[in-house]
Formats: structure tokens, sequence, C-alpha cells
């Protein structure tokens, strides 16, 4: 088996290349479209995460730090870091939202994909254990998850909050055994 490279460092390699995504998005928007291309929008939040697993949770309060630009119409890609506040583990992530804009009002919902060094199991003795070993070499540290906003506003032309996200997720392999769950507080965004 090769060794994976440790989740901060593809942690940090996406949240590079979603940065580098977005500030070109606004050359990428379709000119025949007639919309005027989106800026870069950087959004600062608190969110609970919890991973569900046979025999295990965890549980943590993160921030997550997204950069976000738009695609076309309304389509946007987003991507960034999250921190978990308590026992502190990096993840990267990127999404492709769909955003539509009803007025102040800027719901979105899509698929994100991350990477993640917060699934593990705790070392058991007997049955738990050897079930702990197993799960820890079949586990692989990308997940994907559905992400939704259905609170999102814009305040003014430069900023915007966003109440109540929902994620709901799994790791890719092995697929269904842990299940993530995050819920955001609140999103600070400004558009730059």
């Amino acid at each position: 088996m090769r060794p994976r490279p440790p989740a901060v460092v593809l942690s940090a390699l996406i949240a590079a290349l979603m940065h580098i995504a977005c500030a070109s998005a606004p050359a990428l928007a379709n000119p025949l479209s007639g919309a005027t291309p989106r800026c870069c929008e950087l959004t600062l939040g608190t969110s609970g995460l919890m991973y569900y697993a046979p025999f295990s949770t965890d549980a943590t309060l993160a921030l997550d730090l997204t950069t976000r630009g738009g695609l076309a119409d309304a389509w946007e890609l987003a991507g960034g870091l999250r921190i978990g506040l308590g026992t502190v583990r990096v993840e990267g992530f990127a999404r492709l939202e769909l955003a539509p804009r009803i007025g102040s009002w800027r719901p979105a919902t899509g698929i994100e994909l991350g990477v993640t060094p917060r699934a593990h199991y705790e070392d058991g003795s007997g049955l738990v254990g050897a079930l702990a070993r197993t799960s820890r070499q079949e586990l692989v540290p990308v997940y994907a998850a559905l992400h939704t906003m259905p609170l999102r506003f814009a305040l003014d032309r430069c900023w915007s909050l966003s109440l109540l996200e929902l994620h709901l997720g799994t790791n890719l392999a092995p697929a269904g055994r842990y299940v993530r769950l995050q819920v955001g507080f609140f999103t600070l965004g400004v558009t730059l």
C-alpha cells in the first residue's frame, strides 16, 4: 500500500486551486449570455460538524473560510478550508452550486467534494479493535456531500449573510460507513 499525502497538504492544494479558479471566473463567464460576470466573494462562517460511524462519533465546532465566484448565469464555483476548533483538523473542499438571485435572496445548493482527516476509528480491544484496524485500512479521506444554503441573503452590494446551512455526505470509500452531517450557524461574506 503506497503512502497517502497528508490531508492538510491536499486541503491547502484544493484551497489554492479554488482561489485561482474563482479569481479567473469573471474571465470565464460567457460574454454572449448578457449576464454581468460576478466577482469573487470571500466568506467566513461557523458550523457544527458531526461524523457518525459504527461504534464511534466525532463532533466539533469549525470555522469555514471559503472563496466563491460566479461561473455563468446562476452557477457558482466555491472552495476553501474548514478548521476544526476542538481537535484541529484541516479540511479542503470544492463546491459546484446552483445559486439563483431572487431580489436580495441568494439561495444555493450543490455538491461538495473534499479531503478530510476527520473520520477515524478509535482503537479498542477484541472485535471493536479489529473493526477499527480494518476500517482504517479501507478508509479514503475524500468525501462527497450535498450542500444547501436556503437562508443566504445579500445585505448590500458588498456584504452577504447566510444562516442555517446544511451538509449531508459520506466518505467515498467505504461509502456509507461514515455519515457526515454539518450545520452552518452563520456565514458572513464580502465581495472583492
